[in-house]
């Protein structure tokens, strides 16, 4: 998933800043999928918090 993510990203990121932001496309594609991973390691059952 981090790798569809991360190509999902370049693939975004590219398409909006254009050729020639190599950096900026790598940050972006980063970013989609650290996000992507970070939904899938969500623990599944709700957070118990106490009233006190």
């Amino acid at each position: 998933m981090g790798a569809l993510g991360a190509l999902f990203g370049a693939f975004l990121t590219h398409s909006a800043v254009g050729p020639g932001h190599t950096v900026t496309t790598v940050v972006g594609a980063t970013f989609i999928a650290v996000v992507a991973l970070s939904l899938l390691l969500r623990p599944r059952g709700r957070l118990r918090r106490s009233a006190a």
